[in-house]
Parts: structure tokens; C-alpha cells; sequence
């Protein structure tokens, strides 16, 4: 993902390898979680198979298809840093009217820890006051994914 700028993919860019547009032009719509999941385990993200943490934000519009993908944060094995600034300056610069959170745990396990459902819940209200909603935070191990939307925590 490196050497993409301030927002590394948005859909319709011209310049991009066709790795990256095909797998961003796959999740075109994002309809449920798995999705997401399926998307990222792939080409060039491999989030399920990373060493370190990687935080990333996929912005929708008001369809929920997908307007761009931004990598917000590596970090190390157990922890990465997330601006709120950072996130909502990119969502802003694709024109986001919603978004999906989406990091890895390279450690194993998908359940959040209490600094991942703070995180969510602060993103959550940054994005009712921005009018920019989060849809969902998806968190990736090896072999299985926890949403907060589907389990109910985004309410």
C-alpha cells in the first residue's frame, strides 16, 4: 500500500495496479460483514496473515458501495494507534457518507479488547458528529472475524 498518497485507493483512480482496483472493484457493495472478510483476506491487503497490527477504513456512499479504502495504521504484533483526525480526514477526502473500520489481530483470537471497543465507540461518536456513519468494525484472525455489527454493539 505504500507510495499511495493521503488516500491509498479510491475507486476509480486511475493509476493503480490492477491488483489493488480489482480487489476494491470486488466489494464494490458492501452488503454484510463477510464480505469485507473475504476481500481483505486477499490481495494486497492479506490481513489475516500479517505479523503486525493493521488498521484500515473502507468509506462507502450513501449506497454502501465502496468509495475507497485507506490504511489507517501499522502497528506491532499486539497494538497500533488510531488518529480519529487521521480517519476522518481521509473519509473526507474520498467523500465517505458511512464506513467499515476493519484491523487484524496477528496474535490470534478476533474477540475486541477494551481498547478496541473504546476505539469503536469513539469513531461511532466522531461519526454521528460528522455525519459520517460507521457501519461496522471488523476484527481478523487467522481463521475467523468478529463485527460489532453483528454482534450487536453498534447499536
Amino acid at each position: 500500500m505504500k507510495g499511495y498518497g493521503v488516500y491509498e485507493i479510491v475507486v476509480g483512480a486511475k493509476n493503480l495496479p490492477e491488483l489493488v482496483r480489482q480487489s476494491v472493484q470486488e466489494a464494490a457493495e458492501i452488503r454484510c460483514p463477510g464480505e469485507v472478510v473475504s476481500i481483505m483476506r486477499k490481495e494486497p491487503f492479506l490481513m489475516d496473515r500479517r505479523d503486525e497490527e493493521r488498521v484500515y477504513v473502507i468509506g462507502v456512499n450513501s449506497r454502501k458501495k465502496v468509495v475507497g479504502v485507506s490504511m489507517i495504521s501499522q502497528g506491532t504484533h499486539d497494538a497500533s494507534l488510531v488518529s480519529t483526525r487521521e480517519v476522518f480526514m481521509r473519509l473526507l477526502m474520498m467523500g465517505a457518507k458511512g464506513f467499515l473500520m476493519v484491523h487484524n489481530h496477528p496474535g490470534g483470537g478476533s474477540d475486541p479488547s477494551g481498547e478496541d471497543i473504546k476505539v469503536t465507540q469513539m469513531m461511532k461518536e466522531a461519526g454521528r458528529l460528522m455525519s459520517i456513519n460507521l457501519l461496522d468494525h471488523i476484527i481478523m484472525a487467522e481463521d475467523c472475524y468478529y463485527s460489532f455489527k453483528e454482534r450487536g454493539m453498534l447499536v
